[in-house]
């Protein structure tokens, strides 16, 4: 998941093999962790230091050699692998549709897990700071033809491997990969006239709850494997990862930026949960005008093809009718059939 997510923001093959090594290395920190019953924020907090001192290492081969590589996509890959098994999109769905309580006690979730994030990778920043190692904020330029079909790929890649990791069907891998490249297609495609993160998010994150339900009830799913899997992709770990790099600037102007990219993020999420929900209210209503005009247009029903009853099924109607009482037909063998029993037996 994290070398899909790393495709998608750009990053070439040895990137992308960073970021799955750093993702391999926390899955199994954070499973010995959860082992020892330590709070989910410290795993979150190993995840992100992890993350960023791979990264740095990463940075510090590549300034002595000279590689050109962008290791800063290797934190963001594994901020968005950390992002995905957060509750933010239940939380916020919660609270959208009036359940105040429990969106309550699952943002709170959430924001501790988030904070859990933030604190790992500012203490990997700080580390590479110390060191002298620079790992500029992720920079994305105009988006051609030619990005979109490796974001594309990329998003499909991620989303039908954290439903993979998830547990989900198999037979649902293919369909939950197809709906996440078409949704980030559309996201920068609406993005590139100059329209808004959040909006085109939220543009895409429509597509995904109008889409998914329906690909759910086909493959006989449940609604959350296709839509969460689909979203995974538009989480937003590039304006985290920029927002604490910049906070980790120290003057007031990158400060004030960073503040700004981190209600970004909180903007992405919101629009991601609001355009999944409208899509569900949207879904329902016409799925069951779909399914009137279906029961309308079929007519009645055919009989189905007549089945010969074979010589053991005839028998066993036979022993059924002596059974009941009943007169019978006479059996194939020509013997008559037995009179029915009026009395118990003797004993």
């Amino acid at each position: 998941m994290a070398a899909g997510v790393a495709v998608q923001l750009g990053g070439d093959l040895v990137v992308a093999l960073l970021a799955a090594v750093a993702a391999l290395v926390i899955d199994r920190l954070q499973l010995r962790i959860a082992r020892r019953r330590l709070p989910a924020f410290y795993q979150q907090v190993a995840g992100g230091i992890v993350a960023t001192l791979l990264a740095v290492g990463a940075a510090a081969l590549d300034e002595q050699l000279d590689l050109g590589l962008d290791v800063s996509l290797v934190v963001t890959a594994n901020i968005v692998l950390l992002l995905a098994g957060i509750g933010f999109m239940g939380a916020l769905q919660d609270a959208l549709t009036g359940f105040y309580i429990t969106a309550g006690a699952r943002l709170t979730e959430a924001i501790l897990s988030t904070a859990g994030i933030i604190a790992g990778v500012s203490g990997g920043l700080s580390v590479a700071a110390v060191v002298g190692v620079d790992l500029p904020p992720v920079e994305l330029g105009a988006t051609g033809i030619q990005e979109i079909g490796l974001t594309a790929l990329g998003s499909a890649i991620a989303a039908g491997a954290f439903a993979f990791a998830s547990y989900s069907p198999r037979r649902a891998l293919l369909p939950v990969a197809a709906v996440a490249a078409v949704a980030v297609t559309i996201s920068e495609s609406v993005q590139v006239p100059g329209i808004g993160r959040s909006w085109s998010v939220a543009t895409a994150a429509l597509f995904v709850g109008l889409v998914g339900y329906a690909v759910a009830r086909r493959l006989r799913v449940p609604p959350l494997i296709v839509v969460v899997s689909a979203v995974v992709p538009m989480l937003p770990g590039i304006a985290i990862y920029r927002g604490l790099s910049l906070l980790g600037e120290g003057s007031r102007r990158d400060t004030s930026l960073g503040l700004v990219a981190l209600i970004g993020a909180a903007s992405v999420a919101l629009a991601l949960a609001a355009g999944v929900i409208l899509g569900e209210y949207l879904t329902q209503p016409l799925a069951r005008e779909a399914r009137r005009v279906e029961a309308r247009m079929a007519g009645p029903r055919l009989v189905g093809p007549v089945r010969t009853v074979s010589r053991r099924g005839s028998r066993g109607a036979a022993a059924t009718g002596r059974r009941s009482g009943r007169r019978k037909e006479p059996d194939p063998d020509g013997r008559p059939p037995a009179p029915p029993r009026t009395t118990p037996p003797p004993g």
